[in-house]
């Protein structure tokens, strides 16, 4: 098998997957800014990310050298200054707490759309899809020809599970799709038994 055949993208999944992301790049952004407004001329790297108090209390010592030198420890200098960090400390724990989903926004990476994707890894697999689009297809240039707007839960139905019907996806044939989930159960199937025959 040569081509690479998509079976299925789970597209709402990757656009929170997108959201959660941009989520963290944007508390991120906002921490540098705030980071940037205390320290003008802080170094700034991801780095800083791992441990933001810290690394900002560091930051802190490094721009004000004499402090050091009378014994003053970093967490007192702001004190000193009359620096306000609430915000800075409320964006801190913001990265460093769950979003919506229950995952930790520190941990949130970048999504590709191929972590999505339920990709063909036979020959067989590939005739299956290829075999259901063109049933779908043709269903939707049926509906085309003459004018109407088919039951896709009935067609669905009728197919015995080969075709699937996601009413969010559109009326009749474009609620259509290839239920990939035949495919994933096979797999298991297949997987189950080479298991147990050892």
């Amino acid at each position: 098998m040569t081509e690479r055949v998509v079976l299925y993208t789970n597209k709402p999944a990757f656009q929170q997957a997108v959201e959660e992301y941009a989520e963290r790049k944007q508390i991120e952004a906002k921490i540098k800014a705030e980071v940037k407004h205390i320290i003008p001329k802080v170094k700034f790297s991801n780095s800083f990310y791992d441990a933001i108090e810290i690394n900002f209390y560091n930051a802190l010592e490094k721009a004000h050298p004499k402090f050091k030198e009378m014994g003053i420890k970093a967490t007192k200098i702001p004190d000193m200054l009359d620096l306000d960090l609430s915000r800075l400390l409320n964006l801190a724990t913001a990265y460093n707490r769950q979003n919506k989903y229950g995952h930790m926004i520190k941990d949130v990476q970048s999504p590709s759309i191929s972590d999505f994707e339920v990709i063909a890894e036979t020959d067989e697999e590939v005739k299956e899809y290829e075999t259901a689009k063109a049933f779908i297809d043709a269903c939707k240039d049926l509906e085309n020809k003459f004018n109407i707007k088919m039951f896709a839960g009935t067609i669905a139905q009728s197919t015995k599970g080969v075709i699937g019907a996601d009413q969010a996806q559109g009326l009749g044939a474009d609620a259509l799709r290839f239920n990939h989930v035949r495919i994933l159960n096979k797999r298991r199937h297949k997987k189950r038994e080479k298991a147990l025959s050892l």
